[in-house]
């Protein structure tokens, strides 16, 4: 057995057996069903403390009381990185953002808000969250799209909504914390019976006590963000509700470079902007949605050898209209997208621009919702797509769930379908820099990316509803897969994508089993996931199977709250998985001036694995009425572990006809203990 399993395995003994044999164990049931909303079936137990709920067709909706106790990354309750102690969520480093469900990558899961699509969507390395947790009452996580109203995203989506109910005891309530590394805060206002806006913002003050930690050696960094939100909810009659919302959140970076004196300036901003009305006839709903979102970032670099400027912006105009009748559900969608996808300027005279592109997908589905008897249940969904640049696409993605539930037996639910996704993301990093930018088929001369997958779950409740426990598998095929398979210097140097792009198909299967307590004072879950994600391309020398640039092959997860009292609470959450592949350079040659580097093969090198344990404790004063505050401590990487984070890759000259650069690298390692502490605030 490996060294490093055996090592977490003893702390964590007592851990797994106190959460799976202690006290009066509960968990939100999975057959009993206390309400039915049209578009989703969610079961809700009474009397159970639970902080997730599992709905059909594998979503979980999370409370956001879950993120009271949970412990806090840098002062930060995170919504992203909270579901990633879920199984079949990928997780993340401290210098990775995005979300990869089952396999897939970052860039093919949906992060909506209100079920607007968001770009980007992390602030500097993945440390912080798009996502304001004070601002939206509920969090939902797909780990599929074959929902026929799913956003246009191959694998599953991640949404944050705010409340549909206007009602307001108070004209004014507030949740506000701060904290050593950022604050955030929220307004509830009542400006009359029907009507309530909510008003939330956020920054960061990053260098002011942890600059050491977030800079290295050789160079100092310099960051700071800030986000603001706006939503107005309105219910004007009894049978209409509106709700209209903005977003703006804006990020910079500065690197200096100790070295040889260089500076890089990077700046990257986040804007949306909503107007939703739903009105509820007699005997059906009818929805519509207007939006826009945009993702722009720039990057300056200068320093005695090089001075430019690069950057990108992806703009989308969006409206869906969706219509709820009894069990069918039917819809349109059309999305607008104006791109450009990289534009380089060299201060030097050799600029390169990409050519902007245009592009509309538009997009018809129905679904179906049969019952045939009190155990099962049949969704049948259908998706008619055609894609519109300088070539026209169509598609057509069927999809079926399939499920049977007894209360002796427990549930079994088989999904299968087929998505497309008109968007492809380029990754040149993963760690939450403004370098990646978006493609559309009209780029790339390709059709839109696509997958064909499968899930079979299986739910059962225990000890009189006490226990949950759930075991799946996946499996998923993806095709048209854009992949970057180099560093700067191909884009910097030549702006043609089929020079440094990779394009081709992959697959990924494995499964999962997690069991749940969530009542009483302890609560908590446990879950083990497998993965095995490969790619292949049609790019010469790129013909094999590789694995995928964020596969994990093994993963567990434990988290565990416990309150004792009205005053203290305290939690702890536990990670382990397998390193994450990459590509490492072998040596790099100068020729005619341009640096051509030498690749090792695609992802042949791993980093180590990665575990950390993170502990909080919130004390909460005495206080009457509605006004509730308190003291939040926590600790980030509690154990110290170095979880490496990237690769820094050191260049030595070799004496030859043609001149080359050796390459070696080195893995930098995250291996502090970081504590925050913070004041919150609640009436």
């Amino acid at each position: 057995m490996d060294n490093k399993i055996k090592e977490f395995l003893k702390p964590t003994y007592l851990l797994i057996l106190s959460i799976c044999y202690t006290g009066s164990l509960s968990a939100a049931p999975l057959q009993d069903t206390s309400s039915i909303s049209l578009e989703n079936v969610d079961i809700v137990a009474d009397k159970v403390d639970t902080k997730f709920r599992i709905s059909t067709k594998g979503e979980i909706v999370l409370n956001k009381e879950l993120f009271k106790t949970m412990p806090k990354v840098l002062g930060n309750a995170d919504p992203v990185r909270i579901i990633q102690f879920l199984p079949r969520i990928r997780t993340n480093s401290e210098t990775e953002g995005g979300i990869s469900i089952q396999g897939a990558e970052p860039q093919h899961t949906g992060i909506l808000m209100d079920g607007v699509p968001v770009y980007g969507a992390a602030h500097l390395m993945g440390i912080f969250s798009l996502f304001n947790p004070f601002h939206f009452s509920e969090f939902s996580l797909k780990y599929n799209t074959f929902s026929a109203n799913a956003s246009n995203f191959i694998g599953g989506e991640f949404n944050v909504s705010t409340d549909t109910d206007t009602d307001q005891n108070r004209i004014l309530s507030a949740d506000a914390e701060v904290g050593l590394i950022s604050s955030q805060a929220s307004l509830r206002i009542k400006a009359n019976d029907k009507t309530k806006i909510i008003l939330s913002a956020r920054t960061s003050y990053l260098n002011l006590l942890y600059g050491n930690l977030i800079s290295g050696t050789g160079y100092n960094l310099t960051y700071n963000f800030s986000d603001y939100n706006f939503t107005l909810l309105s219910k004007p009659t009894t049978n209409d509700f509106i709700r209209v919302a903005a977003y703006f959140g804006n990020d910079n970076c500065s690197f200096d470079y100790v070295n040889y004196g260089g500076n890089l300036k990077l700046n990257w901003q986040n804007m949306l902007g909503q107007v939703y009305h739903r009105h509820t006839f007699d005997r059906f709903i009818l929805s519509n949605n207007v939006y826009c979102t945009e993702y722009n970032s720039v990057g300056k670099e200068t320093n005695t050898d090089l001075l430019y400027k690069i950057d990108s912006r992806t703009r989308e105009l969006g409206y869906n209209l969706n219509f709820d009748f009894n069990f069918l559900t039917a819809g349109l969608r059309i999305q607008h997208f104006m791109i450009q996808p990289q534009r380089v300027y060299s201060y030097s005279g050799n600029s390169k621009n990409t050519p902007n592109s245009a592009s509309t997908f538009y997009s018809l589905y129905a679904e179906y919702k049969h019952y045939f008897n009190t155990h099962w249940e049949l969704h049948g969904a259908l998706k008619g797509g055609m894609f519109v640049c300088n070539n026209i696409y169509f598609n057509l993605d069927p999809s079926i769930t399939l499920s049977y539930s007894n209360n002796t037996i427990g549930k079994i639910e088989l999904g299968l379908g087929r998505q497309t996704q008109p968007l492809s993301k380029v990754s040149l990093s993963n760690i939450g820099m403004n370098y990646d930018f978006y493609l559309s088929p009209s780029d790339i001369n390709r059709a839109p990316q696509y997958a064909v997958g499968a899930d079979l779950t299986y739910t059962k409740s225990f000890l009189n509803d006490a226990l949950a426990l759930e075991l799946c598998g996946f499996c998923k095929k993806l095709l048209g897969q854009v992949e970057y398979r180099g560093n700067m210097f191909e884009i910097l140097q030549d702006q043609n994508p089929d020079n440094y792009l990779l394009y081709g198909h992959g697959y990924s299967f494995g499964g999962s089993i997690m069991i749940q307590k969530n009542k009483g004072k302890f609560n908590g879950w446990i879950s083990y996931c497998f993965t095995r994600s490969r790619r292949t391309f049609s790019n010469n020398g790129y013909n094999e199977y590789y694995p995928a640039s964020g596969e994990r092959p093994h993963e567990l997860n434990i988290v565990a709250t416990y309150r004792f009292n009205r005053n203290w609470d305290i939690g702890a959450c536990f990670v382990y998985a397998s390193g994450a592949p990459f590509t490492s350079i072998k040596q790099i040659y100068l020729i005619n001036g341009k640096a051509v580097p030498e690749l090792n093969r695609h992802n042949s090198d791993r980093m180590d694995s990665y575990m950390r344990l993170d502990l909080s404790a919130n004390y909460h004063f005495n206080t009457k009425g509605n006004f509730k505050h308190g003291l939040s401590f926590s600790l980030y990487d509690a154990t110290r572990h170095p979880n490496p984070m990237y690769i820094h890759f050191r260049a030595g000259s070799n004496k030859g006809d043609i001149p080359t650069m050796h390459v070696t690298y080195d893995l930098i390692y995250f291996r502090h203990i970081i504590p925050s502490l913070s004041y919150f605030i609640n009436f």
